[in-house]
């Protein structure tokens, strides 16, 4: 409302005048997306959401740390999220070790030193033809490598977590039971989404049934897949403003089936985003 002296000039609602203001960008990403969900985003306009309350508990910052053991964070050429990765374990009492494949296909025994394996994130092989397609032929092709990190995966006392490139690599690995695939949007998507944890049994996971936060995404492959189990339950699952699984653009940023946002290997040790 615009207004002086008593005298009103102007009024309108806030949602049409929004709409009005991104009318032009919305014509421009009908040519670099998927016109549906161009659509779907830009109906969301003229609707007004309240603000999301996120439920964390507090028993989710309440914890001691102690040192739990050895972890590799893994890392290609061409990676730029390991420095995160390794603050995050190391800020949960772990032993960090940053560690290149190519370290492990020189001396596939040292794998066996690690508690725990960290796929990081970011632009392996600057995204050429799939990261995670050439990162798991570097594991495959060294047959003793690829020996190891089967063990690692079976073995009940190791457990891993991937992310970005690293999830595709477990995909690629054979490690969680589904395929990523290219966005619906068909182009990169860089947004803040909302996820909440499902009752699984996850190790990343335990205690957190019911939570949901918020998460960004920065990916163009990262749509779940299922072949197999149309009934399977994800980790995690994109939600929209109250908090129920969607598959609403751009809530759920790329299509996956069931919402996905993150996938459990059945033994719950393994965890992909």
């Amino acid at each position: 409302v615009i207004q002086q002296k008593q005298k009103v000039f102007y009024t309108q609602k806030m949602t049409l005048l929004r709409s009005k203001w991104e009318y032009n960008s919305k014509k421009l990403e009908k040519h670099q997306c998927n016109i549906k969900c161009v659509e779907q985003e830009y109906n969301l306009y003229g609707i007004f959401n309240h603000p999301k309350h996120y439920s964390i508990p507090e028993s989710v910052y309440n914890y001691s740390v102690n040192k739990k053991g050895n972890i590799a964070v893994l890392r290609e050429d061409g990676t730029n999220s390991e420095r995160e990765l390794a603050a995050a374990f190391y800020h949960a009492g772990y032993t960090v070790y940053d560690i290149h494949t190519r370290q492990l296909n020189n001396n596939p025994d040292l794998l066996d030193t690690f508690d725990g394996l960290a796929f990081a994130g970011g632009f392996s092989f600057a995204d050429t033809l799939g990261a995670g397609k050439g990162w798991s032929q570097i594991i495959k092709q060294n047959k003793k490598l690829h020996a190891k990190f089967q063990e690692f995966y079976e073995n009940p006392k190791k457990f891993s977590i991937g992310i970005c490139n690293g999830c595709q690599l477990m995909a690629e690995l054979g490690w969680i039971d589904c395929k990523l695939l290219e966005n619906t949007s068909e182009r990169f998507e860089s947004r803040w989404t909302s996820v909440k944890v499902n009752k699984t049994n996850n190790i990343f996971l335990k205690h957190l049934e019911g939570v949901t936060f918020g998460m960004w995404v920065a990916h163009k492959e990262g749509r779940f897949s299922y072949e197999h189990d149309e009934n399977y339950i994800p980790a995690l699952q994109y939600v929209d403003n109250e908090n129920k699984p969607t598959q609403q653009y751009p809530y759920n940023p790329n299509g996956s089936d069931l919402a996905t946002a993150a996938v459990s290997s059945k033994n719950g040790r393994h965890l992909a985003i």
